[in-house]
């Protein structure tokens, strides 16, 4: 199987439908499964929001799309599905994205986080932030630290509070 970054793997021209790359950026098997690449820990989806994604934006399942997925901007809702993790095109309506729903990924996140904090989602949207322990929507937890304020890529453990 031949090994390649995750840029290297990304930027294949015309992969074919069940190739395989052993992703030594990530250290997993990645398989092309006809539009994006995946693994056992992403899902493709398609954004459905008027919003462009980008990587770590944590999303919920746009229950009325059988393939969209929508940002969420409630801090409250229980249904976070994952976290964006390659964008296929600009990240705009109608692009792929893949979205990570367990593992160890990026989270984008706002503020200072320390590790083994848990995150939630942000009343910003798009964004996550640290939470006490059983907070709803708590969706992950960072394995890597962060100081400082303003937006950043945490590596965090997630695991979403439910799943359609």
């Amino acid at each position: 199987m031949p090994e390649k970054t995750n840029a290297e793997m990304l930027a294949i021209a015309n992969p074919t439908k069940g190739d395989k790359v052993w992703n030594t950026t990530w250290n997993m098997e990645y398989y092309f499964e006809g539009d994006v690449w995946l693994t056992e820990q992403l899902v493709k989806r398609v954004n459905k929001d008027t919003s462009s994604m980008v990587e770590g934006n944590p999303v919920y399942q746009d229950i009325a799309s059988d393939d969209g997925c929508l940002l969420s901007n409630n801090p409250g809702h229980i249904a976070i599905y994952g976290i964006v993790k390659d964008v296929y095109g600009g990240g705009d309506t109608d692009d792929f994205v893949t979205v990570a729903i367990a593992g160890d990924h990026n989270v984008l996140c706002i503020g200072t986080v320390v590790r083994n904090e848990v995150l939630s989602q942000s009343s910003t949207e798009g964004d996550a932030v640290s939470s006490a322990v059983g907070g709803i929507g708590d969706f992950a937890v960072t394995s890597g630290e962060r100081s400082g304020t303003g937006n950043s890529l945490v590596l965090s453990i997630i695991q979403p509070t439910e799943r359609y």
